[in-house]
């Protein structure tokens, strides 16, 4: 039997935050929306050069539980052995799907074939973002269940089990390969940007007065505009 000492880590975030920034302290944040609009996050970074990154440290152990931020402190899990420890992208093999959605007088729309297995979809305004595990993104009208659009991200090999998370300007999708598409909250398929983290990726990232962070592999990712006016 293999055993794992798991560990709750605090990162003091130096310069991080601002004063009465908002907290994110729970999976999805606040009310579980995934979404923070008090200030707009960057749609454009670079891990290599330090561009829009506030900074990164490296994280003992594996874990893919999403931060959580409260006040001036992020924390991340992580489970700690002895030994490197080999991370396996897709685990969960084929998922067979769904037969086709029925309504009924409690279920006022459904779609066939368009559901989500790992991530949870994202309501921003009056609509309803969802992504499948191959990173088929689908834009619904969230009140009818119309679909605005539905659009591949990435390569066709690219799997994803974090879910998106928004600041009501963009949506932020991040592939287990570590690449974070951004795609407008809009109901017209617009990508903004598509920034590399150059690490695995399995958490849901967390939003918090202007700065994303992302727990890779083996880091925590801050990212943030270099200037709070912008």
């Amino acid at each position: 039997m293999r055993r794992f000492a798991l560990r709750l880590l605090a990162t003091v975030l130096c310069g991080g935050l601002s004063a009465g920034a908002a907290n994110w302290p729970q999976f999805r944040g606040p009310g579980a929306r995934g979404v923070d609009e008090r200030r707009a996050v960057p749609t454009h970074w670079n891990v290599g050069t330090g561009a829009n990154i506030r900074w990164q440290t490296p994280v003992p152990g594996l874990a893919h539980s999403s931060p959580i931020v409260w006040e001036d402190r992020v924390y991340v899990a992580a489970a700690v052995k002895a030994g490197n420890v080999e991370l396996k992208v897709g685990l969960y093999g084929d998922i067979t799907r769904g037969s086709p959605g029925q309504t009924n007088s409690a279920i006022v729309w459904a779609h066939a074939r368009r559901g989500n297995y790992m991530q949870t979809p994202i309501v921003i305004g009056h609509l309803l973002f969802a992504c499948t595990d191959a990173g088929v993104v689908t834009c619904f009208d969230a009140a009818t269940g119309a679909v605005h659009y539905s659009q591949r991200l990435g390569a066709s090999r690219q799997g994803f089990t974090a879910s998106p998370v928004s600041d009501e300007r963009h949506v932020y999708f991040t592939s287990e390969q570590g690449d974070v598409f951004v795609v407008a909250a809009a109901n017209k398929y617009s990508l903004a940007a598509t920034n590399a983290l150059h690490e695995t990726c399995l958490a849901t990232p967390a939003i918090s007065d202007g700065t994303l962070f992302f727990r890779t592999r083996g880091k925590l990712v801050a990212v943030g505009a270099a200037s709070r006016g912008h």
